[in-house]
């Protein structure tokens, strides 16, 4: 699947990680999970879970887009592989 494009700023998760700004989010590519049956999960500080995806392949790729929501604050959860989320 392609990465999203736009002009928007990008935020790149390799572990576990947190940041507590209000963010616009307009997609979420997960890129090379290393086993089938990992996870990654964004969730805001609420523990409100905004996107989750479970690899069902070892590097698979997955991307959504999530069209400018709003999140404040946003914990990033990754069993392997890199998370990247595109904001406004």
């Amino acid at each position: 699947m392609a990465a999203p494009s736009g002009t928007g700023r990008v935020l790149k998760f390799v572990t576990t990680n947190t940041t507590t700004d209000t963010l616009y989010i307009e997609s979420v590519r997960w890129v090379g999970p290393s086993t089938a049956a990992h996870t990654a999960v964004l969730t805001n500080t609420a523990g409100d879970t905004i996107w989750a995806a479970t690899a069902s392949t070892t590097k698979q790729d997955e991307c959504q887009a999530l069209n400018g929501i709003s999140s404040k604050g946003l914990i990033a959860t990754l069993g392997s592989g890199t998370l990247y989320v595109y904001i406004r």
